[in-house]
């Protein structure tokens, strides 16, 4: 069988697992959609780092301002003792090309997905690796999708498992570090993103690649990534065309 054959039957099994799966994504997006322009402003999430069942820190996400297609959020995190604050911003159509760049991984099998109505898991593994002189590591991380969330909150609702093992390939030991959201009273937000008690601010959106030829879906990265700046006086460009994506000074 010659490369190109190959290449025509993947093509064809893409496109198969592509309509599989495609009802399942299909409510998953739009309820991801809807719950968030639901969100009104204040509703809050207690954000927990954990160390082997022990919490390490605890951060804070908040809506800030709903303006469809567009929602603010405001994370503030904790760091080692350090406040600083981040302002997303989201929007619907982002949201979905995320997800379906999730899809279309699942099918070209380049991900690890399990795939659900209302919530979906993504498993990245890595090799094991040396990390020092007496130890090799093995990662596991899940991400961990639900519909109830825009899709980038499962860049922060994350289960990692590391195992250590010794020069022989004995396991020593496995440690786990679960990143977890759960739903706390609303909270009201100062009147001003520039009030005093918001220290140490960033304002960012999700990076992605503009679509290009027969590609009608933005490409992101997975884990996503993104595009922060310091400054609210300028733009947050997503996509380095030189368009603005976010104007904090005018937005927030």
């Amino acid at each position: 069988m010659t490369q190109a054959e190959r290449d025509y039957l993947a093509q064809i099994g893409v496109r198969r697992c592509i309509s599989a799966s495609d009802d399942a994504f299909k409510t998953f997006e739009e309820t991801s959609n809807e719950k968030m322009l639901d969100f009104e402003a204040g509703k809050a999430w207690k954000y927990e780092y954990k160390k082997d069942s022990t919490v390490v820190e605890t951060s804070y996400i908040y809506v800030w301002k709903v303006d469809p297609p567009n929602v603010y959020f405001r994370v503030r995190l904790n760091n080692a003792g350090t406040v600083s604050n981040q302002f997303w911003k989201f929007d619907t159509s982002g949201n979905a090309d995320m997800l379906r760049n999730i899809q279309e991984k699942h099918c070209a099998k380049t991900l690890t997905v399990t795939v659900g109505s209302s919530a979906m898991k993504v498993v990245i593994e890595t090799d094991r690796t040396r990390e020092d002189s007496d130890n090799l590591v093995e990662n596991s991380t899940d991400y961990r999708f639900s519909s109830s969330f825009p899709v980038y909150f499962a860049d922060l609702n994350l289960k990692r498992t590391k195992k250590y093992y010794d020069n022989d390939g004995k396991l020593k030991k496995t440690e786990t570090y679960d990143y977890s959201l759960t739903a706390i009273s609303d909270v009201t937000q100062p009147a001003d993103y520039t009030d005093a008690s918001i220290v140490n601010r960033t304002y960012c959106v999700p990076r992605y690649t503009t679509a290009t030829g027969a590609d009608t879906l933005d490409n992101y990265a997975f884990p996503l990534e993104e595009n922060c700046e310091t400054s609210d006086v300028g733009t947050v460009d997503a996509n380095a065309d030189a368009t603005p994506d976010f104007a904090p000074a005018s937005e927030l």
